[in-house]
């Protein structure tokens, strides 16, 4: 056996070595990182699913129980149903009513308000523009 021919067998066992050292440094990483992607998708999916059941019963309960409903009632069950329950919500007339009132007073409430940018402008520089004007 030549001297080149050990020189070839210690780096490929070399080259294995470090391959392998490479393997256990990277392996726990992606594992971890699967089963995080895994189990927080679970975990959201299932918060959905209790979300959607909770959206259900409040919207059995306004549509058969309730005899005045509420606009919160309504707002809460498009937010926990989505945009499903919200299309349900809004195909119904009455309840297009109560919403249509109570968002149009606020309207009302916040056009008589300042802008937001107004009020941005004089938190950040105070009196000092209306004294230049």
């Amino acid at each position: 056996m030549e001297n080149e021919d050990f020189v070839d067998i210690v780096n490929y066992f070399i080259e294995l070595n470090m391959n392998y050292q490479l393997n256990n440094f990277i392996m726990p990483i992606a594992t971890g990182l699967t089963l995080s992607f895994l189990i927080s998708g679970l975990m959201i999916t299932m918060r959905n699913s209790k979300k959607k059941t909770e959206a259900n019963l409040l919207y059995r309960e306004i549509v058969l129980i309730d005899k005045s409903i509420s606009y919160e009632k309504l707002v809460k069950c498009a937010y926990l149903g989505g945009e499903e329950f919200e299309l349900l919500i809004l195909n119904n007339p009455c309840y297009v009513k109560i919403i249509k009132d109570r968002e149009e007073e606020h309207i009302v409430l916040s056009a008589e308000k300042e802008s937001n940018f107004k009020r941005l402008k004089k938190f950040f520089f105070g009196s000092s523009l209306s004294k230049k004007k």
